[in-house]
């Protein structure tokens, strides 16, 4: 860092599932501010570890912006590799999941005729044809060629190369191939090489890709949508038709495998619309992907289909007064970025405001921090207008306004496409990140201040060390003792002292305090509350999960303290404040021993005998969710009229 050098890594070029150095470079590099080109280079080891723990360090390396180079034929040659054994993977890195998480890519090979890799020729053709047929590069090709020109020419800060534009003289160019089909498998003799080629008239490229026999259904989508971005290569389809339902293992049984047939990723509104008339038209299921941090597999196509993925309609549109309007693939955090240029910030967030889209929130979301003071997002003044597509053979663009919101708000997208919301903002104040206040008394439920804090975000009872050291890994001096309380606040700055002395009036004591601050590395306390409990829980121990529970509003922490003493370790509790029909209240998101689905529905129905209601997280039917809400009945008549094929989120 001090000589600003760029660093390029060999990382993890192993068979070994334990393998660490790829997320903890990435964590370094974030928690160090390099500012540098970082490359990482075979990251073989990826293939072989669990699906937790590569998205976690998918999306350490994305956050930390490292780029990754892959060397398949050098890496397929000696992975694996025991005398006397056929090997019995391919020891290549997850190309396509480093691809679809926005990780820069190359390939490349890195020995030559040596005793690391006993055959190459310094031949970049080679690669790419040998890389297609181990990567399964093709269809589509899509952009993959770009993976061994253009992308290590910008990681290697050279932007102007690994390209070819009208009226630029290249310095190399490879002859005599039209497709990349046929570079692929031509003899490599047929293919010649020339210098510096003088420019040509440019024309349409000839690119003819042999795609598999596919359903009548899928080649019908594909005509339709021509000019779209579309992704229908397998391992895509799986990796974004997940959400969270791992979490449940009912779900998990039920939903792993399922997979959409087609994902289209629109850029405008006008392409949101070809994509519902031709859903309309061939009457395909539409199912429809914000950022996919949803816990109950919604957006999982239950019947294939195609996966409207909004992440390119990522604009702000406009903030002022107070107020916001978003195109649907916004990231909260974006959002709130935004605002806060203009002396405004987000009222309310989930846990999940990372990743999680405004669309995605204004569907399946209901609180967050911030809900004490703010309410829930159905409340009246959260979303002042909602843009939605209707899912027709001519689709139709509406715009809900007042009661009208009621209609798609918070209705899981089986209603209509969302495109733009309008959400209303508040002024924009400085946060500071509270820790445990500790020894909160058994009695009562605790009352923010009238000014200095802002949002409380959890109240929790640790039973024992392992829910305590899945919260609070990092922050040592926050951890609380054995049968102590914690509660995690942000206040805004100034209002510390009134914390304070609201923990000393109720018997507690401040024991973590530090800024706030959202940056790549560093994990704000609120990502150890709501469902991100489970999350971290998750990482210390793989066998269980979680209920989602609401408790009575006029005995919610006696009902709390209850179900503690009624289940013990099995059941460990955390309670999230939010207010409701007016009422400040507690939900909850438990975490859960498992042991067998017949024992987590005896805990269930246990609870209700002390007044607590489930909210089902472990079924994807909406009406499991809980109690039926107000604006049931208007969400059904606008399902009936905006989706009268029944399409959209099929068999919820």
């Amino acid at each position: 860092m001090e000589r600003g050098l760029d660093l390029d890594l060999h990382v993890d070029e192993s068979g070994d599932g334990g393998a660490r150095a790829l997320i903890e470079i990435a964590r370094a590099a974030v928690r160090l501010g390099f500012k540098g080109h970082l490359q990482c280079g075979h990251c073989c080891s990826l293939a072989v570890q669990d699906e937790e723990f590569v998205l976690e360090t998918l999306g350490a390396v994305a956050n930390a912006g490292i780029a990754i180079v892959s060397l398949p034929m050098c890496n397929m040659y000696l992975q694996g590799r025991t005398a006397g054994k056929t090997p019995r993977w391919r020891g290549i890195t997850l190309l396509h999941e480093l691809k679809a998480e926005g990780i820069k890519v190359s390939i490349a090979s890195d020995n030559c005729r040596d005793p690391f890799y006993a055959y190459g020729d310094h031949d970049m053709l080679e690669v790419m044809t040998q890389a297609t047929r181990i990567a399964h590069l093709d269809h589509p090709f899509g952009d993959w060629p770009t993976a061994f020109t253009a992308v290590p020419a910008a990681v290697m800060g050279l932007s102007d190369r690994g390209r070819l534009r009208w009226a630029i003289r290249p310095t190399w160019c490879c002859c005599r191939p039209a497709s990349c089909p046929r570079c692929c498998r031509v003899p490599r003799a047929t293919a010649s090489c020339c210098a510096t080629v003088a420019p040509s008239t440019p024309r349409c490229p000839t690119i003819a890709t042999s795609t598999p026999a596919r359903s009548q259904r899928v080649n019908d989508l594909r005509d339709a949508l021509s000019g779209l971005e579309l992704i229908d290569h397998p391992v895509q389809l799986r990796q974004r038709s997940r959400d969270f339902y791992w979490y449940s293992p009912i779900l998990k049984r039920q939903l792993d495998g399922k997979a959409a047939d087609l994902i289209a990723v629109p850029r405008s509104i006008e392409e949101v619309m070809r994509v519902a008339a031709a859903c309309a038209r061939l009457r395909v299921p539409l199912g429809v992907r914000g950022g996919a941090t949803g816990n109950y597999g919604q957006m999982v196509p239950l019947q294939g289909g195609v996966l409207l993925d909004m992440a390119r309609l990522d604009r702000t549109l406009w903030i002022e007064r107070g107020r916001g309007r978003f195109e649907a693939g916004v990231r909260l955090e974006a959002a709130d970025t935004a605002a806060q240029q203009s002396g405004w910030e987000l009222r309310m967030f989930p846990s999940t405001r990372r990743q999680a889209t405004v669309g995605g929130y204004v569907c399946g979301g209901a609180a967050g921090v911030g809900s004490i003071r703010y309410g829930q997002l159905r409340d009246s003044g959260s979303v002042l207008a909602l843009k939605v597509v209707t899912c027709e053979e001519t689709p139709r663009l509406i715009e809900l306004r007042g009661a009208d919101i009621g209609k798609a708000l918070h209705a899981y997208a089986p209603r209509a496409s969302w495109s733009k919301s309008s959400c209303r903002l508040r002024p924009l104040s400085l946060d500071r990140d509270g820790g445990g206040l500790r020894r909160l008394r058994r009695r009562g439920t605790l009352r923010p201040g009238a000014r200095p804090v802002r949002r409380i975000i959890p109240e929790a009872r640790q039973p024992d060390g392992m829910a305590a050291a899945a919260l609070l890994p990092r922050a040592r001096r926050g951890r609380p003792a054995e049968g102590q309380h914690v509660v995690m606040i942000m206040v805004a700055a100034g209002g510390e002292a009134g914390v304070a002395a609201l923990a000393a009036e109720h018997g507690g004591a401040i024991t973590l305090q530090r800024p706030y601050r959202e940056e790549r590395g560093h994990t704000p306390l609120y990502e150890y509350t709501w469902n991100h409990t489970t999350l971290q829980a998750l990482k210390v121990d793989k066998d269980i999960t979680y209920l989602q529970t609401i408790f009575p509003p006029e005995s919610n922490v006696a009902a709390l303290i209850a179900s503690h003493e009624m289940f013990g370790e099995e059941v460990m509790a955390h309670a999230e404040f939010q207010r409701r029909l007016g009422r400040t209240n507690c939900s909850s998101l438990q975490v859960v021993r498992y042991t067998s689905d017949e024992r987590l529905w005896e805990i269930v129905r246990q609870m209700e005998t002390l007044g607590i209601k489930l909210s089902n997280p472990h079924s994807y039917i909406l009406e499991d969710k809980g109690a039926r809400v107000p604006s049931a009945d208007l969400q059904l008549a606008f399902k009936h009229e905006s989706d009268p094929h029944g399409l959209l989120n099929r068999e919820r």
